[in-house]
């Protein structure tokens, strides 16, 4: 084990291979219930996941390995990874898992655990449970095994929560959207939500078939909500990705906001944010973020990719408002974790109290960029790798930021050029070029 299974959001990998298999998931579910509730009797888990068809074969190998163990399991079916959270705090139970590869596509599949308080395991934690899946199970006596209950309603509860986070207007009546849920766990939820809200709601990719999760859908492609905003002359467009923690948004013209819009465009709102001292943005954020925040006075902190980080610096620093540009908008007073749905509501809310269209509120003036991948083998030489993107990072002249790491997430390089002086189409192909004699199998992701 000379590297370890948990990336920056839990266990993923391609269904059927280690550790997304079946017998690795009930060690997993094993290791999790030895290393955290320590044989305490009554430790509950709360065990939702998204519309992924693999999610009923690891479900249930996850729900025997913790029972194995004598801890008790809760399960809430499909539902979005904020509302296993939330329902964690506010059912007491002793831990979340959803499972679930977010935006990846439906042959890969993973594991998230959450506390209660809807920060992640620290990596201590992390290294003692995953030393479980080379491990034989050793189940508890029979006296001494855990018990699973389904937990109805889960998905009105979590509904409620959702609507109760509108508090500076009465409802969103006049408000014409477009939901986008990438058939995803947001399938039913989203659309209740708003309608409850008084909009005028038009949803698409909200018919989940097991395999057409964040198929050509959601907040990494938006392509078809853009379209289905415009023809509807709607006001605005929300992309959800598989869990329903990102959020990408589309104004009434048609252009797609990232996070970085939607973290400008909150900063905004005056009435929710009123005393905004300071907010958290990561590597990957445009650099007119940070010139426009300093224009207005409010403190900036950068933080490296990872909602976790994100979340680890607005608490030192006493802060509540912080995103990363893919989507994960943290709002503290609102959510201890990243919510797409409670984030959309939050934008909506900041568009109907300052009287402007969407259009309006997002970033001006960005810097040019470009961003993509390349597919990395699955047995890549990391040192190389290592020494390969500092080698090209010591090629480009100071006018470009650059930022070249692996994914958390997935077998890719993730690239980010940033100029408003160099030629970015000719550093991108350079970029190419250079990896290509590692024999990389390339893609532009624009």
């Amino acid at each position: 084990m000379s590297t370890s299974l948990f990336g920056t959001d839990g266990i993923r990998g391609r269904v059927g291979t280690f550790p997304i298999d079946p017998e690795s998931m009930v060690r997993l579910g094993h290791g999790i219930a030895r290393v955290l509730s320590s044989n305490q009797q009554g430790f509950r888990v709360l065990l939702g996941k998204d519309t992924r068809l693999s999610g009923y074969m690891l479900e249930s190998a996850l729900e025997s390995g913790l029972i194995s163990a004598g801890v008790d399991v809760i399960l809430t079916g499909p539902l979005p990874t904020p509302a296993v959270g939330y329902l964690t705090e506010t059912l007491r139970a002793d831990l979340g898992i959803v499972i679930s590869a977010s935006h990846n596509p439906y042959m890969d599949n993973g594991v998230k655990l959450i506390l209660p308080s809807g920060e992640k395991l620290d990596p201590q934690q992390s290294r003692l449970i995953e030393q479980y899946l080379y491990q034989p199970v050793k189940m508890f006596d029979a006296t001494e095994l855990g018990r699973a209950t389904r937990l109805d309603g889960a998905t009105q509860r979590y509904a409620e929560r959702c609507k109760s986070k509108l508090n500076h207007v009465k409802d969103l009546s006049g408000l014409k959207v477009v939901l986008d849920c990438a058939n995803g766990a947001t399938y039913q939820v989203a659309k209740m939500v708003f309608e409850e809200l008084n909009a005028k709601v038009h949803v698409i990719n909200d018919q989940p078939n097991g395999y057409n999760i964040n198929l050509n859908s959601g907040s990494t492609c938006p392509d078809l909500l853009v379209r289905e905003v415009v023809r509807t002359g709607s006001d605005c467009g929300l992309a959800f990705d598989g869990d329903g923690d990102r959020l990408i948004m589309v104004d009434s013209e048609g252009t797609v906001l990232d996070g970085d819009d939607i973290l400008w465009c909150l900063s905004n709102n005056d009435k929710r944010y009123f005393d905004l001292s300071g907010v958290v943005k990561t590597v990957m954020s445009n650099g007119a973020l940070e010139q426009h925040l300093s224009g207005r006075n409010i403190g900036i902190e950068t933080v490296p990719v990872g909602d976790h980080y994100v979340m680890k610096k607005l608490k030192e620093q006493g802060w509540i408002l912080g995103a990363e540009p893919s989507g994960h908008i943290l709002s503290l007073d609102a959510s201890q974790m990243g919510d797409a749905i409670i984030s959309g509501i939050l934008v909506v809310e900041t568009m109907l109290l300052s009287g402007k269209p969407l259009s309006a509120l997002r970033l001006p003036d960005k810097f040019p960029q470009v961003q993509g991948n390349i597919n990395l083998p699955l047995d890549v030489d990391r040192d190389m790798l290592n020494n390969q993107i500092r080698a090209f990072e010591r090629s480009i002249n100071d006018e470009v930021k650059v930022v070249i790491r692996p994914s958390g997430t997935e077998p890719k390089l993730r690239y980010l050029f940033e100029s408003e002086k160099a030629d970015l189409a000719k550093l991108q192909n350079n970029f190419y070029n250079w990896f290509s004699d590692l024999n990389f199998q390339t893609q532009i992701d624009s």
